[in-house]
């Protein structure tokens, strides 16, 4: 039983030895990238140090790795992802002076994101860590400037807003307008078209129908001169047959030699009525 025991001791000696010697592997690959991503960043190879220390927190998460990532993406103009990093660089940091650092920097790539109210928040707790930093309170200054400028313009810039758009507003209601009008003036030309064109077609019904009774007429005309020819006496169409002339032509002078009998039987009806009378009667 008590060797039991023994060989149970050792096992468990061994487990935290090969466990501590697990750790110190960890923590020195940890440390050498650490130091290879701060060689790095001091020859500004800012790539190569990212590298080195996203290799150094995927070994293990430190608030020192995500703060030396945090400045390589800085100085690459990343600073959404340099926010991130500085971010978890502030959760596990215990040391007022480096957590202030960290929100300093945070500030720091806010700012520059032009995100100046999160630049402000990191600015004031970086000072409350370290109230004695006069950087800190140099950014902090600035940044509510910057703040104030924003919020001035923007409310400036918020009755222009309003009133574009209202003139946006009213200018499509005008042009609605406009459209509806054309459309209004469009149907109505449509209509008058189309009356014009009733009324053109009446005019021409019209116009043939008065051509047909014209022609009508004309064909009357023609049959009464023609029964008139007819019914003259054959002695007086053996005299026209001796002078060559058409069937009209002597129509016409048959209505002449007509009126002219005509007047000389209304000069002898005038010339008996102007006869003297007899003064007395029976």
């Amino acid at each position: 039983m008590t060797k039991l025991k023994n060989i149970l001791k050792i096992q468990s000696l061994l487990c935290c030895i090969i466990m501590l010697c697990s750790i110190h592997s960890h923590a020195q690959s940890q440390h050498k990238q650490l130091r290879q991503g701060d060689a790095a960043y001091q020859k500004n190879n800012f790539t190569e140090s990212e590298e080195a220390y996203r290799k150094a927190l995927e070994i293990s998460r430190s608030p020192k790795g995500n703060f030396n990532l945090g400045n390589s993406l800085y100085q690459q103009g990343r600073y959404e992802e340099a926010i991130e990093a500085y971010q978890d660089a502030t959760v596990g940091l215990n040391d007022n002076i480096a957590k202030s650092e960290a929100f300093f920097n945070l500030g720091n790539a806010a700012f520059q994101n032009e995100d100046i109210k999160t630049s402000v928040d990191a600015y004031k707790e970086a000072l409350r860590l370290n109230p004695t930093d006069d950087e800190i309170r140099s950014n902090l200054f600035s940044a509510m400037y910057m703040k104030k400028v924003m919020e001035q313009q923007q409310q400036e810039q918020e009755p222009q807003d309003q009133e574009e758009s209202e003139d946006q507003e009213e200018s499509e209601d005008q042009e609605e307008s406009e459209d509806q009008e054309q459309q209004d003036q469009e149907e109505s030309d449509e209509q008058e078209e189309s009356e014009d064109q009733e009324q053109s077609d009446e005019e021409k019904e019209q116009e043939e129908k008065e051509n047909e009774e014209q022609q009508e007429q004309q064909d009357s005309l023609n049959e009464s001169q023609s029964s008139e020819l007819d019914s003259l006496s054959q002695a007086q169409l053996d005299s026209l047959m001796q002078i060559q002339v058409s069937k009209e032509e002597a129509l016409r002078l048959l209505q002449i030699a007509e009126k002219e009998e005509k007047k000389v039987q209304e000069k002898l009806v005038r010339k008996k009525s102007n006869a003297k009378r007899p003064d007395k009667d029976w």
